[in-house]
């Protein structure tokens, strides 16, 4: 959190020696399912922009083919839908300049698709079919991807103990093995134009009570406001945190 907030709060100062028109942050995300990927980028949005509608995701998945790229510039001048902007990233951009894009699952789109962000990384602008040019240079850039994790659930030639998430060493280990992996995976010119990767951890018991307490909380509260008064106790958070626990699918 606190590497992520320097570079932002370097950026917003134009002090990280690039190009001010660059995004304010360019991170990737990894780590297994279900350690906070996601919410870590939801907590990016809520606290450098306006609360409420401050993010635009979109889920790679959905562009493993070439011709996805349609949903991200538009189609060709004279090809269906090329008149219908509104859905497309440069216009929600362009709509929203101040936001958080989230490019979830980003290693399960097409090469070819990555290759679309490479200006935008670097230069913070994307021009669409239309030619109107969408400025990324107020925004925060989260790609979040599993690639690697597997890094969390063997213990392969020897390796670190997956089910050590207290030990400094074997966390770190084990980042070194995903972002090498994610070194792999990347073309070395889109690698080069991330800011910083960062490895989630698995997480542990301590950690996944405290989730628990966190929800209890905020269920606590909802039932409050609708004329509930509800109290429990730390032994209720930690049974909430065990029960039906599966560290392959973390919180």
């Amino acid at each position: 959190i606190g590497r992520i907030a320097s570079r932002v709060a370097m950026a917003q100062r134009g002090l990280t020696g690039a190009s001010n028109k660059r995004p304010l942050g360019v991170f990737f995300f990894a780590g297994p399912t279900g350690v906070g990927k996601t919410e870590m980028a939801k907590a990016i949005a809520d606290a450098l922009f306006d609360p409420g509608d401050n993010m635009i995701r979109l889920d790679m998945s959905e562009y493993c083919q070439e011709y996805m790229i349609t949903k991200i510039t538009g189609p060709a001048p004279g090809y269906r839908g090329c008149d219908e902007p509104a859905g497309w990233l440069t216009t929600r951009v362009g709509k929203k300049p101040h936001s958080l894009i989230l490019l979830d699952e980003f290693e399960k789109a097409d090469p070819d698709i990555w290759q679309v962000f490479l200006q935008t990384f670097d230069e913070g602008h994307m021009t669409d079919s239309s030619g109107y040019i969408a400025d990324f240079s107020k925004t925060v850039i989260v790609m979040t991807s599993n690639i690697g994790s597997q890094a969390f659930t063997n213990t392969d030639f020897g390796f670190a103990d997956p089910t050590d998430t207290t030990s400094k060493a074997a966390n770190a280990e084990r980042a070194g093995r995903v972002v090498a992996a994610v070194r792999n995976r990347l073309p070395p010119e889109l690698f080069n134009r991330v800011d910083e990767a960062f490895v989630f951890n698995a997480l542990n018991d301590e950690v996944m009570t405290e989730i628990a307490r966190t929800r209890l909380k905020q269920v606590s509260a909802e039932l409050t406001d609708a004329g509930y008064a509800v109290k429990f106790t730390p032994a209720v958070a930690k049974l909430v945190a065990c029960h039906e626990s599966d560290p392959s699918l973390g919180a």
